[in-house]
């Protein structure tokens, strides 16, 4: 008689394997879809925000993170297993409540409205960058952001790694889909210089390869969507034409503020490949249609939108406006009126008032400030109408701090020629002559210049090599709060001259 030898290890492996599989079965749980599983043809729709800064309340045409938020919301929970809601950066900076609370507002908000991700801009480097990534650290106490922030071109000089995540990988109905965030390489030139000088932004379009072929080859991701803090319009050809493993199947622009969207179908693509942008402040909500075919697993047609916010969404969100209630200190200053406008004042009027603001600080003679520093959203200030410290943090949002120093007059005529500066008063330009307080400029003489630390750091001006500079560790922006209350206490009402 033969004997057989039993292998009670096998057989234990064997009755477990099929007991898991009965329980999942009686369990209603079916297998993960593995990459050769057919799926359903799914439309999956992409909602994108780009350059929020902020925009908590409804204001004008800007429907606020209430509206907004609700709208985002039902969408997702209508249909949770094909949406998806993404932002291409520059959501916190430019409110008072969000930048006292250094953006953490808006993390709560976005939390509950369900963000996929969000790319870094380049004002998450406001407060410097390390502020903004706390929200990523895994501590509850101080805020954490339930989303990845995504920068796959950000390098940290002396680590010579990635400041945060290149990309993340979302899964619906069974579809794997790669996200990769990139900022414009050229952006460090709008960053205060000693918050950046130790990062360095690489090459977009090679970061976009190198993380898309990752993406699928590595993570077998079937969709690949680009979340671009830049406008990609210049090389949009190219994004078009990648193929085969540098394929992508979306893109999201920011950083300029423009309103945009468009197919592109340069180069052997299946289908074309949709780009947005969406304005700025939560003026519109972009939206990007992608046709999905489940035997093969691409996309087979695609579009992209913007929604008008205002008309779009209707209603508030309860749930949002109870979280960001919790900071009603921040709220209660953001409201704190300075006084009443006795004019109507619009972005270059208010320039050249802010650069005469400055001028009077440490015996400065000039005062010089880049109009980029003077934001468009906080004007105009209407007459008859309150100025709330709210209107001046629209108007100058960033932390920039006053500078000054004395430079020469040869120095000070090449500005007078620059574009993209507001200038006090006291320098002019007649017949070619630059003038200061109406008299002619000595082009070896040393005049006190008083600018701001954004500026001041820039080496293609010739503030940092001038003399005797004096940080006077006042922010700019309280320095024009200040000047409207000292104008109201005078003139009872606030006028630019």
């Amino acid at each position: 008689m033969i004997r057989t030898k039993f292998d009670f290890k096998k057989i234990f492996l064997f009755l477990f394997i099929l007991l898991i599989t009965f329980t999942l079965s009686a369990c209603g749980v079916d297998p993960q879809p593995n990459e050769e599983t057919e799926l359903e043809d799914i439309t999956l729709t992409i909602y994108t925000l780009n350059d929020f800064h902020g925009t908590i309340e409804e204001n004008g045409n800007m429907a606020g993170i209430y509206k907004i938020g609700d709208f985002l919301i039902k969408e997702k929970q209508n249909s949770p297993e094909t949406t998806l809601i993404i932002s291409a950066g520059d959501m916190f900076q430019g409110t008072a409540v969000s930048s006292m609370t250094r953006g953490r507002a808006v993390v709560d908000a976005m939390n509950i409205i369900g963000f996929d991700a969000m790319t870094l801009g380049n004002h998450e480097f406001d407060w410097g960058i390390d502020v903004v990534l706390k929200y990523q650290d895994g501590k509850e106490e101080n805020g954490e952001a339930n989303f990845p922030f995504l920068a796959a071109n950000i390098i940290d000089k002396k680590s010579n790694e990635l400041i945060t995540k290149p990309y993340t990988i979302v899964k619906k109905s069974g579809y794997k889909i790669g996200i990769i965030g990139i900022i414009g390489s050229d952006q460090t030139k709008d960053i205060l210089a000693s918050y950046v000088e130790n990062y360095e932004f690489t090459d977009e379009i090679t970061a976009i390869k190198k993380y898309t072929k990752v993406l699928r080859n590595e993570e077998k991701c079937d969709i690949v969507i680009v979340s671009a803090h830049c406008d990609t319009q210049d090389y949009g050809n190219k994004l078009s034409s990648l193929s085969d493993d540098y394929k992508i199947d979306a893109i999201i622009n920011g950083h300029t503020h423009q309103a945009y969207y468009g197919e592109l179908n340069f180069g052997d693509r299946e289908a074309p490949l949709p780009y947005v942008q969406s304005g700025c402040y939560g003026q519109y909500v972009g939206k990007i249609v992608l046709q999905l075919n489940g035997k093969e697993r691409k996309v087979i047609n695609a579009s992209a939108n913007n929604l008008k916010a205002k008309s779009t969404c209707k209603t508030e969100n309860i749930d949002i406006k109870n979280a960001i209630s919790k900071y009603s200190k921040e709220m209660e200053v953001s409201k704190e009126v300075l006084g009443v406008s006795g004019e109507t004042v619009y972005q270059n009027e208010g320039g050249k008032w802010a650069a005469n603001v400055i001028a009077t600080y440490e015996d400065a003679v000039v005062g010089i400030i880049n109009s980029g520093g003077i934001r468009r959203n906080g004007f105009p200030l209407e007459i008859d109408k309150d100025i709330t410290y709210g209107d001046i943090f629209e108007i100058m949002p960033f932390e920039n701090k006053i500078k000054v120093v004395s430079i020469k007059g040869y120095e000070l005529e090449k500005l007078a020629n620059y574009s993209g500066l507001f200038i006090s008063d006291s320098l002019s330009k007649r017949n070619g002559t630059v003038y200061i307080n109406d008299e002619p400029i000595d082009a070896n003489e040393y005049y006190r210049v008083a600018t701001i630390d954004y500026l001041y750091e820039k080496t293609n001006y010739p503030f940092k090599t001038g003399l005797n500079p004096v940080d006077t560790d006042i922010l700019f922006r309280d320095a024009l709060a200040e000047a409207v209350k000292k104008k109201v206490s005078e003139k009872g009402k606030f006028y630019t001259n």
